[in-house]
């Protein structure tokens, strides 16, 4: 397991994205893959919203994922459960996760062995 965050990595899920947002924003298509990911993550492990957080939330020392990436943009889509259909030209809901308050933790319970 390598150290994405150090302290919380065996419950959360670190996503990357290629780039340097420090300097340039992250393209349409980078966004989209990344809404619609993070929405299947949601869907699948109960993720509740209030727990999509920045690397730098969790991580002294770093500004990722830059000042560029369009964070608010990012929850306000998550909030939607949208994503933007590249190829058509048009989004698609995949559930409206904003609302959902299932489970507090960032992972489901897992059994001991």
């Amino acid at each position: 397991m390598g150290a994405h965050a150090l302290g919380v990595n065996p419950h959360s899920i670190g996503i990357g994205v290629d780039g340097n947002f420090e300097t340039k924003p992250p393209t349409a298509a980078q966004m989209n893959s990344l809404v619609k990911l993070v929405l299947e993550l949601m869907e699948k492990y109960h993720i509740p919203l209030d727990r999509v957080v920045p690397h730098r939330d969790v991580t002294e020392g770093t500004s990722c994922p830059g000042k560029l990436f369009p964070w608010d943009e990012l929850m306000q889509r998550l909030y939607k459960g949208e994503f933007h259909s590249a190829a058509a030209g048009r989004h698609r809901g995949i559930k409206q996760v904003g609302k959902q308050r299932q489970n507090s933790g960032i992972m489901p319970d897992q059994e001991e062995t």
